[in-house]
């Protein structure tokens, strides 16, 4: 058996006092599931899911501005994103107006959990759990 010395487990235990503590990344659970509102400019149905890491699909039944212009106005799109406490950096991977492509990817959506448990993002809707 080897011997270690008082000097070493010394060395070790300040060693391990002196670096500083690691955080890890928040999870996404707090954000993870179903969330719904109703688009105050058409009274469309929005609908979010939040699921893994932080990936987001994000759906609109009548994107009415979004997809102006085209026979099926139903928004979709997927995101990623990561979480700094209490918000979700999301940015878009793909989206589409039906089967049509939709707004090029990177564009960069912040969700933030409020205190009220609601979920509220970028373009100030406010989103209840499904």
């Amino acid at each position: 058996m080897k011997r270690v010395s008082l000097l070493t487990i010394l060395a070790l235990l300040v060693s391990l006092l002196l670096v500083p503590a690691v955080q890890a990344a928040p999870p996404a659970g707090a954000f993870a599931g179903h969330w719904e509102t109703t688009d105050p400019i058409d009274d469309s149905a929005l609908d979010v899911y939040i699921f893994g890491g932080g990936q987001m699909r994000y759906t609109d039944s009548l994107a009415s501005e979004a997809c102006e212009g085209l026979d099926d106005q139903a928004w979709e799109s997927f995101s990623i994103g990561t979480v700094d406490g209490d918000q979700l950096f999301t940015t878009m991977k793909w989206a589409r107006c039906g089967t049509d492509p939709a707004h090029p990817a990177g564009f960069q959506i912040v969700w933030t959990l409020q205190s009220n448990g609601h979920l509220t993002n970028s373009f100030g809707e406010d989103y209840t759990r499904a």
